[in-house]
């Protein structure tokens, strides 16, 4: 009896596995989405944010001239990260003490 349970479990899970994978529910263009003509003119300027910690961000680097080529910008803005906090506090020591030495020679 217990064997009988067990194949039609597996009967059961396998028609639900197949019935989740059907095309269905394809979205269709222009209905759900729309598709963005490239190359994009007259985009904001773009800003890559990164971490020289992070190996997402090292892979991107090899497609940044993909991004510049396809949104017609000559340069990526890039803005550095921390996520470390002790890190993040010698970050702001540093700036700050970088901003008293520059306000300090522009003020005198």
């Amino acid at each position: 009896m217990k064997r009988i349970y067990q194949s039609f479990f597996v009967v059961v899970l396998a028609a639900l596995t197949l019935t989740a994978c059907t095309d269905s529910k394809t979205p269709q263009e222009g209905d759900k989405y729309s598709v963005i003509p490239t190359p994009m003119p007259n985009l904001p300027a773009v800003t890559e944010i990164f971490s020289l910690s992070c190996g997402h961000c090292r892979n991107m680097e090899s497609m940044l001239p993909e991004i510049k080529k396809l949104t017609n910008t000559k340069d990526v803005n890039q803005v550095h990260v921390i996520f470390n906090e002790g890190a993040q506090k010698r970050h702001l020591f540093s700036t700050l003490q970088w901003y008293k030495l520059t306000t300090s020679q522009v003020i005198n």
